[in-house]
């Protein structure tokens, strides 16, 4: 199942990332696993000499560092993972790893965080749940058609032009951002489908560039032609669009309102911050008698000094479930008539 990866027969489609390989695995080798935890794998390096640099034909591989992404092989499949850390036993004198003679009896250790899983069965890879790789099982540098094709299984294809087989924009429109492989490589990653499917928050401290990286994607959006609405409440980004970008700006209470029925009491009891004890009790009644100002059409507020109490109770019986409408502007005033006992 691995091989067909490293000699493209996979039958996976690709968009010419290291597309002519036909390289053996084996050039691939790096370790085998010698710890298995729930959060990491710990993979041992045979020697020093497989951390090298190698230049493979397409594939600049620079094991060395962090960051670059291995493949496990599996009983269950092949496990994703990238590097995390790279460390030689402590113990180990310079002069001993200075001398080229002792470079194969140096057994280095990589962390792995395992990011997906493709079963024997899948077509594509998948979070790797429970799931976690065996002890002594090989490990190998991920190639291009690897990266890519994990890269394509993380994203959400609702659409033959979402699929990595069809070529970019000239503008780079769908596609946010790029993944570097290699030294001279990068792929194209997170569509407009995989970003906004479900819910995208940004977090991060004071300072840690948030709103940058908000702006950065509404301004990609804005680029690719998709519709975006922006609620703004501290006017952070009010001077951040001019015309060309075809935002359309609105200020609420200035030349944009709020329908008053659209809001439920519960909504504007927590719009006033009313406490539970008695004012969002006076709140709902001051809503109520004016949405029967309202559905009679009175510019005024709803007046129950010196009024019998039974009479008041009868006309506000007539306001419905669908009359919803009251004038805001009058709402102070009839909080102050709220207040008239019995």
């Amino acid at each position: 199942m691995l091989d067909d990866y490293y000699s493209n027969r996979a039958g996976h489609g690709y968009s010419g990332l290291q597309q002519i390989q036909n390289l053996d695995k084996k050039n691939f080798y790096l370790g085998t696993v010698v710890q298995v935890s729930s959060r990491e794998v710990t993979i041992q390096i045979d020697n020093l000499s497989l951390l090298t640099h190698r230049l493979l034909r397409q594939s600049d591989l620079v094991p060395n560092t962090i960051n670059y992404y291995v493949v496990i092989d599996s009983v269950s499949g092949i496990y994703f993972g990238q590097v995390v850390q790279n460390r030689i036993p402590i113990g180990v004198s310079r002069e001993f790893l200075s001398d080229e003679s002792h470079k194969e009896q140096v057994y280095a250790e990589a962390i792995v965080d395992i990011l997906g899983l493709e079963g024997n069965s899948d077509k594509s890879f998948r979070l790797p749940g429970f799931s976690r790789p065996g002890v002594t099982e090989k490990v190998y540098l991920a190639n291009g058609p690897l990266i890519e094709h994990f890269v394509s299984s993380m994203e959400l294809h609702t659409n033959e032009e979402d699929s990595y087989d069809e070529p970019d924009t000239e503008d780079g429109a769908n596609s946010f951002a790029y993944l570097s492989c290699f030294q001279d490589e990068a792929l194209r990653l997170v569509s407009p489908q995989t970003l906004f499917d479900r819910h995208l928050m940004v977090v991060g401290t004071t300072n840690s560039g948030k709103s940058t990286t908000a702006l950065s994607v509404l301004d990609w959006l804005i680029n690719a032609h998709k519709k975006v609405l922006l609620i703004d409440p501290t006017g952070e980004y009010k001077d951040s669009f001019t015309e060309d970008d075809e935002m359309e700006k609105l200020t609420l209470g200035c030349d944009t309102v709020v329908d008053s029925g659209s809001l439920s009491v519960l909504d504007w009891s927590m719009i006033f911050d009313c406490n539970e004890n008695t004012q969002q009790g006076t709140l709902s009644d001051a809503i109520r008698s004016l949405r029967y100002q309202a559905k009679f059409k009175r510019p005024d507020p709803f007046i129950k000094q010196g009024r019998i109490i039974t009479e008041v109770q009868h006309e506000l019986s007539k306001v419905g479930k669908d009359d919803t409408s009251f004038d805001v502007n009058l709402l102070p005033e009839q909080i102050t008539e709220e207040a008239v006992e019995e």
